[in-house]
């Protein structure tokens, strides 16, 4: 979802939304192999929509899914109406892997005439981040925002303790200082904050709500985790409410969380 809202985004500074007629997209590798289990098409969709995953009712995906598949329209950014056909313009490449990343999408528009506007690989690396081969290294540590432009520019800059000219490889020394300008714990591996974490005997909650202190103030990183939690926990009601007994997908796996909801209500 973020991945597609960003790109639309993209298309709306760009000046080319109300250009684009036709979009396709592509899935490779493990997202496409896992993508419609895990409801891919429907994040993508609501993405297309304009509409982010911290905010969205996900009460609504359902039945704004459905009316896509039915009319075979999508309001691009909630303004520019195109044609989508989702067995026609939405490929599944399940054979084929990225180099970047094994869970990829491409995305790619075109105009009246067929000519192609734009097209951009992004990459899901977990935790929400999205990433493409622009931001691979430095923005995914910190960066979770649409728009680029109300970004701190510190989390669009990260050196991670870099020397000017140095080119980042996966052996930068986790003890780089940071500058003021930079958040206080700089680390680009799950080892380098392992490290950290041991250098100033801190968990990892510690060092991740001190970087967060760099940009925003302690009641703006609890309102910002209270809507995450909220947007999770509806999902987590919805998925012990339902009344489907088979979870989306070709595996055709039976839901299990509604029986064991209940057998924990009733004790």
């Amino acid at each position: 979802m973020r991945a597609a809202k960003i790109f639309v985004v993209d298309l709306e500074d760009l000046g080319l939304l109300d250009k684009v007629e036709i979009l396709k997209v592509t899935l490779y590798g493990s997202l496409a192999a896992t993508g419609k289990g895990h409801q891919t098409p429907e994040a993508l969709m609501m993405g297309f929509q304009g509409n982010d995953p911290e905010t969205i009712d996900t009460g609504t995906i359902a039945s704004r899914y459905a009316a896509v598949l039915e009319n075979k329209t999508l309001l691009l950014g909630g303004t520019r109406r195109i044609r989508f056909d989702m067995e026609k313009d939405m490929v599944w490449r399940f054979d084929q892997v990225l180099k970047t990343h094994p869970n990829g999408l491409r995305f790619s528009v075109f105009g009246k005439d067929g000519d192609l506007l734009a097209t951009n690989e992004y990459f899901s690396v977990g935790g929400g981040f999205v990433v493409n081969e622009k931001t691979k290294v430095d923005e995914n540590l910190y960066y979770r925002g649409i728009h680029k432009r109300d970004v701190d520019p510190a989390r669009l800059s990260q050196t991670h303790g870099m020397t000017p000219g140095e080119t980042p490889t996966d052996d930068r020394s986790s003890s780089s200082l940071p500058t003021p300008s930079q958040p206080p714990y700089l680390f680009h591996s799950a080892e380098s904050l392992l490290a950290l974490t041991e250098k100033h005997n801190k968990t990892i909650a510690q060092l991740v709500y001190d970087n967060e202190r760099h940009y925003l103030t302690p009641v703006e990183i609890r309102e910002k985790i209270r809507r995450i939690w909220s947007v999770m926990d509806e999902c987590i009601r919805t998925g012990v409410s339902t009344h489907e007994t088979i979870l989306p997908g070709r595996m055709q796996i039976r839901r299990r969380a509604p029986m064991l909801y209940k057998r924990l209500m009733r004790g």
